[in-house]
């Protein structure tokens, strides 16, 4: 972008250009530069997000991996542990089921 601008002062210093297309174009590389500098901006955010997604998926991977590994032969002890692990089930009127946990879970916030 800086070169373009380099550029287009030499074209009009040389008289390759008149003064309006100078404007007209300088305007236009500023705008270009403002998009791409938005542009970059919302990129790095939604890679921030990424990687914090990534990140609260790693975990809620880890306690269920915890879990999972768990060998408990006492059904009763098992159902202690799962009411342990969810805070409440919701169903809703169109059968999809909701459930909020004890513990974070990444799938609520948009992984």
């Amino acid at each position: 972008m800086d070169r373009e601008l380099v550029q287009l002062t030499r074209s009009w210093t040389n008289g390759d250009i008149d003064k309006e297309m100078f404007n007209a174009c300088s305007v236009a590389v500023k705008n270009e530069r403002q998009v791409l500098e938005e542009r970059s901006t919302r990129l790095q955010t939604e890679i921030t997000h990424e990687l914090n997604t990534e990140s609260r998926v790693s975990v809620f991977k880890a306690e269920l991996m915890k879990f999972a590994a768990l060998d408990v032969s006492n059904e009763e002890t098992l159902r202690d542990m799962i009411h342990k692990m969810i805070n409440r089930i919701e169903v809703q009127f169109d059968g999809s089921i909701e459930i909020s946990y004890n513990f974070q879970n990444p799938l609520k916030q948009g992984a």
